[in-house]
C-alpha cells in the first residue's frame, strides 16, 4: 500500500478525531515549540500537519510529501517504549519514515533538531532505508548536519 493512501483512504472514528483535537490544544512546550517552526511551510518549504490520525495512530507532525513523520518523546516515553516500538513498526511496515526526538533536543538544539528534520524529508530513500537509524530519540545516528535548504531561525 502506498503509504499516502493510508492518509487520504482512512476512516475516522469521531473518538479518534477528538483525540487528535485534543492534543492540538494540549500540546507540550516541546511540541508548540517546533510547531511554530514547522507551520506555514517555514521549515525549507515542507508542509507539516500536526497530530495526524494515520493507521489509527495519532502522530505528532508529518510531512505527506515526504512520508516522513516527525514525534517528539517526553518522559512518559520511558515507560512506554515497548509500545512505541510497536507503533512505529506498523508505520514503517505502511512505508512511512519515522524520526523521533526527545522533547529535551528540541528545546535545548532547535536548531539543529530543524536540519535534521530537512535532511530526513528530503533524503532519498535508497533499498528502503533513507538515513542511519535514529538512537536514543536523539535524531539521527552519524548524520551530518546540514541542508542545501533554508533553515532559518526566525
Amino acid at each position: 500500500m502506498n503509504p499516502r493512501d493510508a492518509i487520504t483512504r482512512q476512516v475516522i472514528t469521531d473518538e479518534k478525531r477528538d483525540v487528535a483535537l485534543n492534543l492540538r490544544k494540549n500540546q507540550t512546550p516541546a511540541e508548540t515549540l517546533l510547531w511554530s517552526k514547522l507551520r506555514a511551510s517555514r521549515l525549507g518549504g515542507l508542509h507539516f500537519r500536526r497530530q495526524q490520525i494515520i493507521l489509527g495512530y495519532v502522530v505528532d507532525f508529518y510531512c505527506h510529501s515526504a512520508g516522513a513523520i516527525v514525534e517528539l518523546d517526553g518522559g512518559i516515553h520511558a515507560l512506554r517504549q515497548e509500545a512505541d516500538a510497536a507503533r512505529q513498526a506498523v508505520l514503517e511496515n505502511a512505508g512511512f519514515r519515522v524520526l523521533r526526538f526527545a522533547n529535551e533536543s528540541v528545546t535545548l538544539d532547535l536548531k539543529g533538531t530543524r536540519e535534521y528534520i530537512v535532511v530526513f524529508c528530503n533524503v532519498e530513500v535508497r533499498d528502503g532505508h533513507p538515513l542511519p537509524s535514529t538512537e536514543g530519540g536523539r535524531g539521527i545516528g552519524g548524520l551530518e548536519r546540514g541542508s542545501e535548504r533554508d533553515v532559518n531561525d526566525s
